[in-house]
């Protein structure tokens, strides 16, 4: 197994008086320390020198440590760096870092495992602390506060008007796209915000002051900041861990920050070619897509919950999975299945949600499940793990099949299946193509690694295999033996793709809102439309007999007639859609990652 590496942001914060005894003192002083990857391997003596420095400094009280885990297996190091801070009795408090979430999907559940501080809200005696976690998986400098933390924020701060809010994340606010949420739940306060950057100091004043603190400076030697609240005023000094020489970065009067209001009115989003039939509120993270049958619509919450409605949006179950459901879980006949991250395979009672079996699979389990036909008798439920294995086993029973090595990556897509032959991606974009039968590799198409992780899976006709390139492109790749047949050079930043009922056309999007058209049969673009977006990170696609309906990750919603005519259904919320379904010829519904589901009609 390759040596374990962990990279570390650290933010150090250190408060006395005030915020530990309000007697006589109100000033607030706190260390940052951000972006010390040239440190390495974060370990115990790692963690004891950095803290032997800031020993330096007077009246430290407490530490907030925001970790960057660029490794799926760096548990021991979390242990390590748990076990220092128990063992040497300290205040500290962990967000995970940019990394931790933007580049696998196994690293956060570790993390959690480990040290569950995504949010954390300390009260002072004239003001608050606030931490969290502001990343999306897979997505680049584009951040999202889930709906778990708005809802503790509000519970939290709703006593508190008037103060003085710190808030410290992993992106500055104007990369976070639901930061008006944030904002409405927070109103009513002055807020500066810390974030940790590369190897620039950065301010910004407006209604938010926000600091971008780096860890170096321009010599490439660790550095940390001092925050000091005194006199009404803010004042920022960099410091050196090798000599005391300090240097004043900036200092500002906080009488001149505005109270940012607390917006009571919600934006209208739906416009009049909609009428709404019904509107649930889960207020959880839902990330998976919606599962739809005769009159049924399964709704997977991130937590494990699994909620049966019919499509007026009357409850017909709901059962608990205990872990975290991630990726796509599948429902055929009467059975519903679904799979944790930690490796629990489940089958459901898809009429009454009673749970049937389990099985634990001993591995991390980081792809959507598929269920495909072995025989006229055997149907096969198949997925991949984080340790680059597939699986099959038999979707009634749970008797494994077989279990393959392919990877040594993390499988990251759905098995697609076609003329008993299954398709995979990896975490690195190689693509595999297996016998279903046995799970023997037949061929595979090695592609150049990329630090951004595909989250498509393979897309196929009666002629080809249709992947994503590193680079954004659109490859075809023969059902047979694996050879290019062509190559799109579309560059789409969202590494996804969709192919439509008849299987003539791929469709992609990139993240200004270009909508592109691509031919199966020879790459050539045959149309692409403008939606005029900014900063779109992913979408959701159905057909209906009216033309596509596209929802993107700010929440708005399009038509595209088969005319080529563009009809906003929706207008923007800033909550990605994650979920999409026709119910019927003018009836769909919408799922929001903040378990938002609409049923709503489109009037023509």
């Amino acid at each position: 197994m390759n040596k374990i590496r962990i990279i570390l942001v650290i933010v150090i914060v250190t408060f006395f008086n005030a915020f530990v005894s309000p007697i006589l003192c109100q000033n607030k002083k706190f260390a940052i320390v951000s972006n010390i990857a040239h440190y390495g391997k974060s370990d115990r003596y790692k963690i004891e020198y950095l803290t032997t420095l800031l020993k330096k400094e007077t009246s430290i009280d407490g530490i907030l440590v925001l970790g960057e885990v660029t490794s799926a297996n760096s548990l021991e190091d979390l242990r390590q760096l748990q076990s220092f801070i128990i063992d040497n009795n300290l205040t500290i408090k962990i967000i995970p870092g940019y990394n931790d979430y933007s580049n696998n999907i196994i690293s956060p559940y570790f993390i959690n495992q480990e040290m569950d501080e995504q949010f954390f809200f300390i009260k002072g005696q004239s003001s608050i602390l606030l931490g969290y976690n502001s990343v999306i998986p897979f997505i680049k400098n584009i951040g999202y506060i889930n709906i778990e933390t708005l809802n503790l924020i509000k519970d939290e701060s709703k006593l508190y008007k008037g103060e003085f809010i710190y808030s410290i994340s992993n992106l500055p606010l104007s990369r976070i796209i639901n930061k008006t949420a944030l904002i409405k739940e927070t109103g009513n306060n002055k807020i500066i915000h810390l974030y940790p950057e590369e190897n620039k100091f950065i301010v910004k004043n407006d209604y938010i002051l926000e600091i971008g603190l780096p860890g170096i400076d321009k010599n490439n030697k660790p550095i940390y900041h001092l925050i000091e609240n005194k006199n009404d005023s803010i004042f920022v000094t960099k410091k050196y861990f090798e000599n005391d020489n300090t240097e004043l970065q900036f200092s500002e009067s906080l009488n001149k920050l505005k109270v940012v209001t607390k917006q009571i009115a919600d934006t209208k989003n739906i416009s009049p070619f909609v009428k709404v039939i019904t509107k649930i509120d889960y207020s959880s993270t839902s990330t998976t897509k919606l599962n739809i049958a005769d009159n049924r619509i399964y709704v997977t919450i991130d937590n494990g919950l699994v909620y049966l409605i019919d499509f007026n949006g009357k409850e017909k179950f709901v059962t608990e999975i205990f872990g975290d459901i991630k990726t796509n879980p599948v429902q055929y006949r009467d059975l519903f299945l679904a799979a944790t991250v930690g490796g629990d395979l489940y089958s459901l009672n898809s009429n009454n949600g009673e749970v049937i079996q389990v099985a634990g699979i001993g591995e991390n389990i980081t792809s959507d499940l598929s269920v495909i036909d072995l025989d006229k008798t055997i149907k096969s439920v198949v997925f991949g793990t984080a340790k680059g294995n597939i699986l099959s086993y038999d979707a009634f029973t749970f008797e494994i099949i077989w279990n393959k090595k392919l990877s040594d990556k993390p499988i990251i897509s759905k098995a697609v299946y076609e003329n008993d032959k299954l398709f995979f991606i990896d975490a690195s974009y190689t693509v595999y193509c297996v016998n279903a039968k046995s799970g023997a590799l037949i061929w595979k198409y090695v592609q150049k690694s990329s630090d951004i992780i595909a989250d498509n899976f393979p897309l196929i006709n009666s002629s080809g295999v249709f992947v994503l390139s590193p680079e954004g492109n659109i490859i075809a790749l023969d059902l047979l033996q694996g050879k290019k047949i062509w190559s799109a050079d579309i560059k789409t930043d969202i590494k996804k793709l969709y192919i439509n009922k008849t299987k003539s056309h791929i469709f992609s999007l990139n993240s200004s809102g270009k909508f592109f058209a691509i031919s199966s049969k020879d790459g050539k673009t045959d149309y692409n439309i403008e939606l005029n977006k900014s900063d779109i990170f992913t979408f959701e696609i159905i057909e209906s007999e009216s033309g596509i309906i596209i929802g993107l990750s700010d929440g708005s919603l399009y038509r595209i007639s088969d005319n080529k005519n563009i009809k906003q259904i929706i207008e923007p919320t800033f909550t990605p859609i994650t979920g999409l379904a026709q119910l019927n010829q003018n009836q769909i519904a919408v799922k929001s990652i903040d378990g938002n589901l609409s049923i709503i009609k489109i009037i023509e």
